[in-house]
């Protein structure tokens, strides 16, 4: 078990023994965690979105930048230039994820191409829609048409 499941799975033990509920914080943890470990982290960012619909917030945002962390551990940096590119023209509900965006992902994917190619794809990823990128990964907000 990694570093980051334990975290993770701590986490979750310390909500289920305090009674507080899981949010879309939470949700979308886990999902960057099993993107860490390998896993698509899908299903929990389409968690996170259900969750974050009943708590007001809008996190497409915060989902495009997971999975451009995703698509750069697979080493995928054009998807992930892309996806950064999108995830720019919406906003971030946690203030953590500027610091995830700036400092752990951008500089990632611009190691990984040359400006022209990384500056191209983000441009592209600036034209695309949210909800379309998100289907395009399986990712659909249950429960409601959004």
């Amino acid at each position: 078990m990694t570093t980051g499941r334990r975290g993770i799975d701590q986490q979750y033990e310390y909500l289920h023994a305090t009674g507080l509920s899981e949010t879309w914080l939470t949700s979308f943890s886990r999902a960057v965690t099993d993107m860490i470990d390998g896993v698509s982290g899908r299903e929990q960012l389409a968690n996170a979105l259900a969750f974050a619909s009943r708590e007001g917030y809008q996190i497409e945002g915060d989902c495009a930048l997971a999975l451009a962390y995703s698509e750069a551990c697979r080493e995928e940096p054009r998807k992930a230039a892309e996806l950064l590119g999108l995830a720019r023209t919406l906003r971030f509900n946690a203030t953590a994820h500027h610091v995830l965006h700036g400092v752990v992902v951008d500089p990632i994917v611009r190691d990984q191409l040359d400006a022209r190619t990384y500056a191209e794809a983000a441009a592209h990823g600036r034209t695309r829609s949210v909800q379309a990128t998100l289907n395009e990964y399986g990712i659909r907000l249950r429960g409601t048409t959004r």
